[in-house]
């Protein structure tokens, strides 16, 4: 009975080092370092970290400790008076009613505050049915969507159009053929008066209504957002 060698035949070639790349056509050029650029993945903060611990390093500083003081003892309540300086401020308002409206201006997309500003600033002018400019009436606008005033508009849901080329002068607008705004009231559960302070004295937060406060908040950057030239607005922080 014959026998077969078993290292016979295509078992007998030789096989590269497992994991290696071979002798092969291009192997020597797969066994060089990769000379493309390395994407870096790290997040902007955590490459300015880095650049920081690379910094200490180099010149020598140690990291300051990042141990907190140790936790006061609570305090004792009692009544008394005293003066103190706070960053609250007093604001006398007359009384009026406040009415809210959602306002849509199609056709503005870039720089949107910009162009909205100069929008309302026509709407103010031109549209005197609608916006009456004296003491009793008022108007504050967000440079959005928000329109909160102290007398309701002629009607609850208004639409119309402006032509641009009709207001030469304001470079916000010529690039626009057509703008058509929508103004509509929107639903409110109570009334809202501007020298309401109920809120301010209410212990119940869970009846909290925060609509008094969003109006003074707005009233209160009208300046602001309607003066651009005076104040530079960074991520909805005003800076004069």
């Amino acid at each position: 009975m014959s026998q077969h060698n078993s290292s016979s035949g295509s078992s007998n070639r030789s096989r590269p080092p497992r994991g290696g790349h071979g002798t092969g056509p291009g192997s020597a050029v797969l066994d060089q370092p990769s000379r493309q650029p390395q994407l870096d993945n790290r997040r902007e903060r955590t490459k300015i970290r880095d650049r920081i611990v690379d910094f200490f390093e180099r010149e020598g500083i140690e990291q300051g400790s990042t141990q907190l003081e140790p936790k006061m003892d609570p305090g004792t309540v009692c009544r008394g008076q005293q003066d103190f300086q706070t960053n609250a401020f007093g604001i006398k308002c007359a009384d009026y009613p406040l009415y809210k409206y959602h306002i849509e201006i199609s056709g503005v997309a870039a720089d949107r505050k910009t162009r909205c500003r100069e929008v309302f600033i026509v709407m103010k002018t031109v549209c005197t049915d609608l916006f009456i400019n004296d003491e009793q009436h008022k108007y504050y606008y967000d440079l959005q969507s928000t329109l909160v005033t102290t007398s309701q508009l002629p009607q609850a849901h208004i639409q119309f159009s402006l032509n641009p080329v009709d207001y030469a002068g304001r470079l916000p607008l010529e690039s626009f053929s057509r703008l058509d705004i929508e103004i509509k009231q929107c639903e409110t559960e109570n009334e809202v008066r501007t020298g309401d302070m109920t809120m301010a004295q209410i212990q119940d937060f869970d009846r909290y209504n925060r609509s008094h406060q969003a109006w003074i908040e707005l009233a209160t950057s009208q300046h602001a957002l309607f003066n651009p030239e005076d104040i530079c607005c960074l991520s909805g922080k005003f800076v004069s």
